[in-house]
């Protein structure tokens, strides 16, 4: 009887020290969700739900403490100290992180392993800190660096302590001892590796060194230099952005090279799926430069059969028109069947470029198919296909058709050098001396050591200059007609082949040694940053 009544009585202790318990984790429920209703600006509607869902004080303490820890950055990330009412608020905020502060130091007390009480020490003492201007910012640097340093220690996988570490750290730059800079730059090129990190942290990065630092520590993808591209951009710092494209142009090389590697071992394992995903993105991805071609052939020649979406046929679109143009000015880049190939992936075409790369791919009679459906034949749009052609049936010996087309190309074209080219070759295949010699004084009077400003013709948002250069020179001088007054940065292609990323400015040629050999080239200029530019006489040198 008396063990009965003993354990009747632990049991109604037990219960009222739990009914207790609950009642102050209730309390506490209820007075950090008046606390936070209380901030005056908006948090995290889930806040309230995720409270109710702690099991202790302690939890419930972390939990608020981390959301207005959450809503005082994202708060002050609106202010500047413009205006009174706004250094006010930030020294409401540096108040309200103080306490948030010391919430975290009470909860690490009872939790000496939480990460999360450690982070929330750290960050709302340099954030409180921060917005007071307080000098003991750098004089007591360990009150914030060392809680910070142990929430990293005590959450290994977890990466806010070091995204906020590192965010500190770029903020206070100028006052970093060179240790400390050393380390922070190991630390971000280990959190550059992340693309959620990157896009947190790349902007503040580069925006506290000069570029050589910055790009010291910028990993090998397309992405990270697309960004760096974007910053000096919108700052109008175009040596920078100038430098920042090119080394985007050889990150996207080496990335779609591995990529192409990645989508061969996906064939060697049989799985054909995510092989053909992968070679689809090369093709797609490729730049118009014959550096590509080889990715470009590879990736097409390579991948299994299969449909493409509407997006993917979009972007092969574009690739097809530079592939036909280049076998329409020179060297075709691609072999017939993986242009016939990329025919097909793109998709409808518009007749004239159908039927050239038809043409070109070798499929005569249905390229003659297409042109005999045209009501337009005549028009601008069909020359090139007109002057293919011609060059295609003269080489075939069918010199009666070859006459036909070049007298159907329209007569905008006919001083351009491929109309006076095809016209010169089927002249001489005939015998017609006189028509020959004509077409070859034609295309003599191309060659010059200069050109005005009047010889540029407009292509898809890109100037460009057919010239024939006879003898050889070592480069070029290029002037422009019209530049944005802040500047501009122009990406050069000579023959299809990317040249150079240049900055410019108003009044000042650009000098290249760029080799030009004896013969035809095709020069394109396209303003890739700062907005249109003008180019204007181009003189040999």
């Amino acid at each position: 009887m008396p063990l009965r009544v003993l354990l009747t009585a632990i049991s109604l202790a037990l219960l009222t020290l739990s009914a207790v318990r609950y009642g102050r984790l209730r309390a506490e429920h209820r007075t950090q969700l008046e606390r936070l209703e209380g901030i005056g600006f908006p948090l995290d509607p889930r806040i309230g739900r995720e409270l109710l869902r702690e099991p202790e004080i302690d939890g419930v303490r972390l939990r608020a403490a981390r959301a207005v820890l959450a809503g005082e950055m994202a708060h002050t990330a609106t202010l500047t100290s413009g205006t009174p009412e706004e250094r006010q608020e930030m020294l409401a905020a540096a108040e309200r992180l103080a306490a948030t502060a010391d919430e975290g130091a009470a909860v690490l007390a009872g939790r000496p392993g939480s990460w999360e009480a450690a982070l929330v020490l750290g960050a709302a003492t340099y954030l409180s800190r921060s917005l007071a201007r307080d000098s003991s910012l750098f004089t007591s640097a360990a009150d914030w660096e060392g809680p910070l340093l142990a929430a990293r220690r005590l959450g290994p996988a977890k990466r806010e302590p070091t995204r906020f570490l590192a965010a500190s750290y770029l903020e206070i730059w100028p006052a970093l001892s060179p240790p400390k800079r050393a380390a922070t730059r190991a630390l971000l090129a280990r959190l550059f590796l992340d693309p959620g990190d990157r896009r947190l942290l790349l902007v503040p990065w580069l925006a506290a060194v000069d570029r050589r630092e910055a790009f010291s520590v910028l990993p090998p993808d397309p992405e990270a230099w697309q960004q760096a591209q974007k910053f000096y951009s919108d700052r109008g710092d175009w040596p920078a952005f100038s430098e920042a494209r090119q080394r985007w142009d050889h990150a996207l090389w080496r990335h779609l090279s591995a990529q192409l590697a990645a989508a061969d071992a996906r064939v060697a394992h049989g799985d054909l799926r995510l092989a053909r995903l992968l070679y689809l993105d090369v093709a797609a991805q490729t730049r118009p430069d014959t550096r590509y071609r080889d990715l470009l052939n590879g990736a097409l020649s390579r991948c299994p059969a299969g449909p493409v979406g509407a997006q993917t046929a979009e972007r092969l679109a574009q690739q097809l028109d530079w592939v036909v143009e280049r076998c329409l000015l020179a060297e075709c880049p691609l072999p017939p069947a993986t242009l016939k190939r990329l025919a097909r992936l793109a998709g409808a075409q518009k007749p004239p470029r159908e039927a050239l790369a038809l043409l070109l791919a070798g499929e005569v009679r249905q390229a003659v198919r297409l042109e005999r459906l045209s009501e337009t034949l005549w028009s601008e749009e069909w020359a090139p296909y007109l002057i293919a052609k011609a060059r295609a049936m003269t080489e075939a010996r069918r010199l009666t058709e070859a006459q036909e087309a070049l007298g159907l190309v329209h007569l905008s074209w006919w001083g351009r050098p491929a109309y006076l080219l095809a016209r010169l070759e089927l002249s001489r295949t005939t015998g017609r001396e006189a028509e020959a010699a004509a077409a070859a004084d034609k295309l003599r009077s191309f060659a010059r050591r200069d050109w005005p400003a009047t010889s540029w013709a407009w292509q898809n948002g890109k100037a460009r200059l057919e010239l024939l250069v006879q003898p050889a020179a070592r480069g070029f001088e290029l002037s422009f007609l019209e530049v944005p007054p802040g500047g501009a940065v122009v990406e050069l292609r000579l023959d299809g082949a990317t040249a150079g990323t240049f900055p410019i400015e108003t009044g000042r040629p650009l000098r290249r040694a760029l080799p030009l050999g004896t013969g035809f080239h095709i020069l394109d200029v396209e303003s890739v940053g700062g907005g249109r530019v003008l180019p204007g006489e181009l003189r040999l040198r």
